[in-house]
């Protein structure tokens, strides 16, 4: 619409003084190949206060890319051959994922971009996931959701059954109570678990997206449901890099200019969201970041002051 046509048409309801303000205000907004199309968007931009912003694909180009494997109590980087130690874990970024060729683009993957990222990882080494997945043809699955933040398939490999599941570290090691190491399966002990938190940690810290792989033997069904993900066999993490959008950072501090706050709300780890933060300028400091559990038992009124103290909401469900 040309708004001072509208503008126009509407003599009695605005003085003429304020038409002619406003006709010149989006004279200059056109000059600058802004076009507002309704009055009342120029009024809510006006009054915002806080933008509220997921991370991954909104602050980050969600183009992810493995770069970080740790396994059997180790850390494996820039690898260029698939290690047989590590045959295990590449078989579940291969089945537990749901990526397709693209049918008009020759070559290329569809899908979850994490799950790219492992497809395009295996490719690297030379394996094929899709070729894996039709070797080991899926017999079930329990799909993700941001609640368990975990999925799982089930494949017949070898004459042998297995869940292959894939998700955050804390929501595997919940589920698990044993972990492989060099071929052999041990329980996971207090120090295992605090090892694998301070290498999710590390990752984090350094911008990645980590993920936690788990298997288990079990026993053919019809069908499967969640109650099945449990005494899983934790195998390894990986972390993912997610770099951030161009023009992000100057956004933020156009925003911040502006006196409107912006705030992330992320499922990734507290330390991931924090590092991506401090990066574009949304935190300056590890103290603006809390896990969504810490809110879910507060009320309207304690919610109401405490979010006010933070700029980084981690692990979040959508409710």
């Amino acid at each position: 619409l040309c708004i001072s046509m509208v503008l126009a048409s509407v003599p009695e309801v605005l003085p003429v003084s304020i038409t002619a303000t406003l006709t010149i205000g989006v004279q200059q907004m056109s000059k600058r190949k802004t076009i507002v199309k309704q009055l009342s968007a120029i009024e809510t931009l006006g009054a915002t206060q806080i933008i509220c912003t997921d991370k991954t694909g909104t602050l980050t180009t969600n183009e992810m890319t493995v770069v970080e494997i740790f396994a059997n109590h180790k850390t494996y980087k820039n690898i260029n051959i698939a290690p047989k130690e590590l045959q295990k874990l590449y078989t579940i970024f291969a089945l537990c994922n749901d990526t397709k060729i693209d049918g008009k683009h020759k070559g290329e993957y569809i899908g979850d971009p994490v799950e790219i990222a492992l497809s395009k990882y295996l490719d690297k080494l030379g394996m094929s996931s899709i070729k894996m997945k039709e070797q080991y043809v899926r017999v079930g699955e329990i799909p993700f959701d941001s609640t368990r933040k975990m999925m799982s398939t089930i494949h017949d490999i070898d004459g042998e059954c297995l869940m292959l599941t894939k998700g955050s570290l804390g929501a595997l090691l919940e589920k698990s109570k044993q972990y492989l190491q060099n071929g052999k399966i041990v329980p996971i002990t207090k120090a295992m678990k605090n090892k694998l938190f301070a290498q999710e940690k590390q990752m984090s810290k350094k911008s990645y997206k980590v993920l936690a792989f788990a298997y288990k033997p079990i026993g053919k069904k019809s069908s499967y449901d969640v109650e099945e993900e449990k005494d899983l066999i934790i195998v390894g993490i990986a972390g993912m890099i997610d770099p951030r959008k161009n023009g992000v950072q100057q956004a933020v501090k156009k925003c911040i200019e502006a006196k409107m706050k912006p705030i992330m709300i992320t499922g990734d780890s507290l330390a991931t969201g924090l590092a991506i933060a401090k990066e574009v300028g949304i935190a300056t400091s590890d103290e603006e970041g809390v896990e969504g559990k810490v809110i879910d038992n507060l009320t309207d009124e304690e919610l109401n002051s405490f979010v006010k103290k933070y700029t980084v909401f981690a692990r979040v469900t959508p409710e």
